[in-house]
């Protein structure tokens, strides 16, 4: 007695030969991103909580991120459509210029430690201090005489 495949074996069957009969299609993958990540620093103290560090390329913003404890978490800088290769990456820490460049690298992760120097005459924003709330005793509506 010969035992025949089942209906799963002639299903896989099938679907190995259209798939191997059918033309390759080709699909635009995006480039692997270059990492960034480091301290910020503005006049050579930490930036504060929430300012925003941000990666240009050719003079567009392609990535951001808020500053945490003086450091700024993992910038992905990856083009959209076009390739960054050969491009400088520039970087500003809440809208100042940072001293510092990088060229784009597909693949690559770079500790980058940003600083920058505003004009003298340019405020630079310092974190406010939140005060404690003090609590308020009211009184109640009952058992009071």
């Amino acid at each position: 007695m010969r035992v025949l495949p089942g209906p799963g074996f002639l299903l896989a069957v099938v679907v190995v030969a259209i798939l191997t009969l059918s033309p390759v299609t080709v699909s635009a993958q995006r480039a692997m991103p270059h990492a960034f990540l480091g301290s910020a620093t503005i006049n050579g103290s930490p930036a504060a909580d929430g300012t925003v560090v941000a990666a240009l390329v050719d003079g567009r913003q392609v990535a951001s991120k808020a500053v945490s404890d003086g450091s700024y978490p993992v910038l992905l800088v990856e083009p959209e459509t076009d390739s960054f290769v050969g491009k400088t990456v520039t970087f500003t820490i809440g809208g100042f210029a940072a001293a510092e460049t990088a060229f784009w690298i597909q693949g690559e992760v770079t500790e980058l430690n940003l600083s920058a120097t505003p004009p003298a005459d340019t405020p630079v924003p310092t974190p406010q201090e939140i005060p404690t709330p003090v609590p308020v005793l009211l009184a109640g509506e009952q058992g009071e005489q």
